[in-house]
């Protein structure tokens, strides 16, 4: 009777621990094929947990297929959320079978941008930022030091999107201050639809060699998310803007403005480098011949652990600048940073 319920127990507990409770399949690119659990996949980068090495990290574009035996909520680059079962396709695709039944066209796992375990929507706020810090020393025939430093900060949601950033840049030419200036920007964007969104800003900005004491911008207008996704991402911003300009010397400014800007990035060589280009303009439009230009270009080069060294080159254009001062700044950038 004993040797009964023990061999009952035995039966219970090797049931309980048996691969059953991990039978999720992962296939590989390679041929290999996991039984294991989904953990969860985010930033490119997929968490499977087997029993035999603990939880793998596995980079998605090694996938080429992915089955679940309960539901999980798939996350979407270009936005919207998908729940139910997975089921491997052709090679790097997936299809989901919903909760009210029915099967997805196949999903190519690069347009995935998270899933995680169970149907409830993760929802809030996702947090993202970087922060780079420059800095040069000449001595010698000069005594020159600079330090430049920058920062963003992004949150987004199903539906709306923040964005702070702002740099700070300083110069010491023998003893004397040779260049000043800061730059703060903030912008709301309120998405309509996966693509369009209204957005408000404010932009504050400082450019002692141009005379400038603060430029203070207030906006609002549309934008259009082109592209959103892992390796490449493009938005388009148009609307109109209020300008005021306090100098030094000159006189102080204030009109309406057209505004436009551009944020592009993309990932290169197999993603061991991200070109990014951004610019912004402002159009009088009172006086048309008054437009000033910025702009923000470089390579950024992925290190380890959230590092990342820096190369850009940063102009601005004015086309009707203060009396002796040059219309055009041009700054070449190479910044250490870190981002999460």
């Amino acid at each position: 009777m004993r040797s009964g319920r023990l061999t009952f127990w035995v039966l219970i507990f090797c049931l309980l621990v048996s691969p059953s409770a991990f039978s999720d399949t992962l296939t590989l690119r390679n041929g290999d094929r996991l039984t294991g659990q989904i953990v969860g996949l985010k930033d490119g980068t997929l968490r499977f947990k087997t029993t035999y090495a603990g939880v793998l990290r596995v980079p998605g574009k090694e996938i080429a297929g992915l089955a679940s035996e309960k539901p999980v909520t798939v996350r979407f680059a270009t936005g919207g959320y998908k729940s139910g079962i997975l089921y491997s396709s052709s090679v790097g695709m997936i299809r989901i079978r919903g909760l009210q039944g029915g099967f997805t066209d196949p999903i190519d796992v690069a347009t995935v941008s998270e899933i995680y375990p169970g149907t409830e929507i993760q929802r809030g706020f996702k947090w993202s930022g970087r922060v780079n810090l420059g800095a040069s020393k000449r001595s010698g025939n000069t005594e020159t030091r600079s330090f430049h430093l920058d920062a963003a900060i992004k949150a987004e949601s199903e539906t709306d999107r923040l964005r702070l950033e702002g740099s700070f840049n300083k110069e010491f030419s023998g003893g004397e201050r040779t260049e000043d200036d800061f730059t703060a920007f903030v912008q709301h964007d309120h998405f309509l639809s996966k693509a369009l969104y209204f957005y408000t800003n404010a932009k504050f900005a400082r450019n002692k060699p141009q005379d400038l004491t603060l430029r203070t911008t207030l906006g609002t207008g549309a934008g259009w998310q082109i592209l959103k996704g892992a390796r490449t991402n493009l938005s388009l911003e148009a609307g109109p803007s209020y300008v005021n300009e306090n100098y030094d010397a000159a006189a102080d400014n204030d009109f309406l403005a057209g505004r436009w800007a551009v944020n592009f990035d993309h990932y290169i060589w197999k993603k061991r480098a991200q070109f990014f280009h951004a610019q912004e303009g402002t159009l009088d439009l009172e006086d048309t011949g008054n437009v000033f230009i910025d702009s923000s270009t470089g390579i950024r080069f992925p290190l380890s652990d959230g590092f990342n060294l820096t190369l850009q080159a940063d102009i601005d254009w004015d086309s009707d600048p203060a009396p002796g001062t040059s219309g055009t700044d041009k700054k070449y950038l190479m910044t250490v940073g870190y981002s999460w």
